[in-house]
């Protein structure tokens, strides 16, 4: 098991041992446990992949859509703008494991996936936040933590959707480590979702461009949901 503080690395043997290891030999660890001391950041992790970097982008290069992560790096590197500076001290950042059960025919089995996220937590509004269209430099002093909570919900497209069937977990249960591999994973697949930063900014332009339109458009000429699912309905014949 390794143990990943702010300022260094201690691996844990089986024995008990606890040994310092350098930075650039992190990736020797992907398959081991890892935990996150209270003071690791998000600007924690993206150094140490830094430091790795050669080995980032062949470990992880499809994670990272074939992107450099220099390009990623360098985006964190930026001065945090001033609308997030005290976003840190009451927000965290989340690391945690959502397996999807899905059935999609009727005599078929459940399709399990196995899938990492990553996303930001605000307590006070109880709620998570997608990080995919955030500027990397506004989450560089969040705290990271891990969630080793586990709820499986099956979702079965042959009965009916209801609010319960979406809640109802089929497992809950507590994981007792998650891989170093994972984590990386996660944080690396979420920022860089929507591809390199200057595409994420494109694509986060075009959508409040879109809310503006929406926002401005005479109303008069647009008609309900309801409107349109009535309009939609086949004719009956009578």
């Amino acid at each position: 098991m390794i143990t990943i503080f702010k300022d260094r690395i201690i691996y844990t043997s089986h024995r008990n041992k606890k040994t310092k290891i350098p930075v650039d030999i992190l990736f020797r660890y992907l398959g081991d446990t890892v935990t996150l001391d209270k003071g690791v950041t998000f600007g924690t992790i993206m150094e140490l992949l830094h430091e790795n970097d050669a080995l980032t982008n062949i470990v992880f290069g499809n994670t990272l859509g074939s992107y450099d992560f220099d390009l990623f790096y360098q985006d964190y590197l930026k001065p945090i703008p001033k609308s997030g500076e005290n976003d840190y001290k009451s927000e965290y950042l989340e690391v945690y494991y959502y397996p999807d059960l899905f059935k999609y025919e009727k005599n078929e089995r459940f399709e399990l996936n196995h899938v990492w996220g990553f996303h930001l937590i605000k307590p006070k509004e109880d709620i998570t936040y997608s990080i995919s269209l955030s500027a990397l430099s506004e989450l560089k002093k969040h705290p990271l933590r891990i969630n080793y909570q586990v709820d499986m919900i099956p979702y079965d497209s042959t009965k009916k959707i209801t609010k319960k069937s979406l809640t109802t977990p089929l497992l809950q249960t507590t994981m007792d480590g998650v891989k170093l591999f994972d984590v990386l994973w996660a944080i690396l697949y979420e920022i860089s979702w929507h591809g390199a930063p200057n595409k994420r900014d494109e694509f986060a332009k075009e959508l409040t461009d879109r809310v503006y339109d929406f926002e401005t458009a005479d109303k008069s000429k647009m008609v309900s949901l309801d409107q349109l699912r009535e309009a939609l309905k086949p004719n009956k014949k009578k």
